[in-house]
């Protein structure tokens, strides 16, 4: 049976995701809530917030954006990022964000796979954005500049508020209200999920999807430490709980109305206190992938089971750990590894796993190196750099082997069942050689 939550079903809202926020405008605070860390001067209340929220819903469809449509925006963190992700979704448009990051190759992709027919770009985004939306075809009259402050006309783009509406427009522009139905399957936002196995694939999150995972929070009136998640979680289905202190590595207990099954290589479900695929389903699961029937059916079965890729294991009490490898019993996190040699510049991609050589369990990382690295780099070099980074039972004493590419699941999860048959191969291959090693020492 799969686990379910100890907590009581929670009836979750289910409409746009303003009326939820903001269900009677009027009474919104007017006390200052998001502010710029560098001039604490600039900021904004819920109720201005609002009102540039219903200006820019206004504005849109003024340029003519209909339900559904795209629009992106690529711009560092600051106060009116919310403005753009409310006002966007508030409309019934597709909110998608670009990472600043970005080299101009992966923001045309963006661009062309979400059919983006506006873009609000931060100042210092434009000369990345504007050559990558001329590829992509979007022309420069749907190109806004977008930040906290007005700007004069840079490179034939205007600032957004003269697309805007009015402060009067703000007042009285209405969004589109959606029913139960409408808000669980109206895409809000299509979060881009990263991986180095293809270019990166669009997560549809739903308004029902957004609310969902913002109840619990709300309800409860819990601060969230420790928990698991992924991007097709909207946010995260596992917590610990608020006000309880742990530190065994725990990630919690399920969220309210969710489910879980930790299933074996051949999908059958596993015991209690053995370790599993961690498949999850419940409100705040996304909708699929943005024009991607083949990854979506990979990764979401038919009864609504997410195929999360990782491994965990759940005790009598609902609390789940993530896999780990044990060093003589000392516990190892494959993630915080990987995380630290990806610290490594000549590194471009990894995956830890634990191998079992003479009956004992040790860390061992596959590991992908950057094409200019290629040939300058062995694997000892990188177990050498590892070392003094890591505690000593954390060191890759499995070894380090160099691959081509990192298997990975449509989500961009690390295929964890790939990665133990690896290791159980390359251990039957260790002590044959080590065996064989053996003989021929004997008959000298």
């Amino acid at each position: 049976m799969p686990y379910t939550s100890r907590y009581p079903a929670l009836d979750i809202p289910s409409s746009n995701i303003l009326s939820y926020l903001f269900p009677d405008p009027p009474k919104t605070s007017r006390e200052p809530l998001w502010f710029d860390s560098k001039d604490p001067s600039k900021n904004l209340s819920p109720a201005q917030l609002l009102n540039w929220v219903r200006r820019l819903g206004c504005g849109l469809q003024r340029l003519g954006l209909n339900r559904g449509d795209v629009v992106m925006i690529c711009s560092p963190n600051q106060i009116f990022v919310p403005v753009a992700y409310l006002g966007i979704v508030g409309a019934g448009c597709v909110f998608s964000g670009a990472n600043p990051a970005y080299t101009e190759h992966e923001l045309v992709h963006q661009i062309t796979n979400t059919t983006a027919k506006v873009i609000l770009a931060h100042p210092k985004m434009l000369s990345l954005i504007l050559p990558a939306a001329a590829k992509a075809g979007v022309p420069k009259e749907r190109i806004f500049q977008f930040s906290e402050v007005a700007n004069p006309t840079l490179e034939g783009v205007l600032d957004w508020r003269i697309m805007a509406g009015t402060e009067r427009d703000g007042n009285t522009w209405t969004w589109p209200e959606l029913g139960s139905d409408e808000a669980k399957k109206t895409i809000a936002t299509i979060n881009y999920s990263s991986g180095t196995t293809g270019l990166p694939k669009g997560v549809c999150v739903s308004h029902g999807n957004l609310i969902a995972n913002n109840e619990c929070q709300r309800r409860f009136n819990v601060h969230i430490y420790q928990g698991w998640g992924m991007t097709e979680v909207t946010c995260g289905a596992l917590h610990v709980p608020g006000g309880v202190r742990d530190d065994s590595g725990s990630v919690g207990q399920l969220d309210p109305n969710c489910e879980c099954r930790l299933v074996d290589d051949d999908g059958n479900e596993v015991k209690t206190g053995s370790p599993g695929e961690i498949h999850i389903r419940g409100p705040n699961i996304c909708l699929g992938y943005w024009r991607n029937e083949a990854a979506t059916k990979e990764t979401l079965d038919e009864d609504g089971w997410l195929k999360t890729g990782d491994i965990a294991i759940c005790d009598e009490k609902g609390f789940f750990w993530i896999e780990l490898i044990k060093v003589n019993a000392l516990q190892v996190a494959p993630a915080e590894l990987e995380a630290a040699l990806l610290e490594n510049e000549n590194v471009a991609d990894a995956a830890v796993v634990g191998i079992t050589l003479n009956g004992s369990e040790w860390p061992r990382a596959y590991v992908v190196i950057q094409e200019a690295s290629q040939g300058k780099v062995t694997p000892s070099d990188i177990q050498k750099w590892l070392a003094p980074r890591v505690a000593k039972h954390k060191q890759l004493a499995g070894g380090v082997v160099f691959i081509d590419e990192v298997p990975k699941l449509a989500s961009g999860k690390i295929q964890r069942k790939t990665m133990r048959e690896w290791a159980k191969r390359d251990a039957a291959e260790l002590e044959k050689e080590a065996h064989n090693a053996g003989n021929a020492r004997a008959k000298l």
